[in-house]
């Protein structure tokens, strides 16, 4: 008798090591892929980053006609050109 009960005993302990082993497998393969997802989260959010204004050396408004700061093109007094404004042709004066 003592001997089935040592057996039972050998064998509960060896289906319990086995049940941990394969549990900390799986939790090292889970902490794996978590790392892995930290490290793409972190790439995304620094890339994702916009630089500070105090970065910036030039105005973010720009003439394209003269190429000076402060104005756009519509605006420009040496291009001369005027903003275009679009109306509605039955607001036209003699038109029906």
């Amino acid at each position: 008798m003592a001997g089935l009960e040592s057996q039972l005993g050998r064998m509960m302990d060896d289906k319990l090591s086995n049940f941990a082993s394969r549990i900390e497998g799986k939790v090292s393969s889970l902490s794996l892929r978590v790392e892995k997802m930290e490290d793409r989260i972190n790439k995304l959010e620094k890339s994702r980053r916009s630089p500070s204004p105090k970065t910036r050396s030039t105005s973010p408004l720009t003439c394209y006609g003269c190429g000076s700061s402060g104005h756009f093109i519509s605006q420009c007094p040496e291009c001369g050109v005027k903003s275009v404004r679009f109306e509605d042709p039955k607001n036209r004066t003699g038109s029906e």
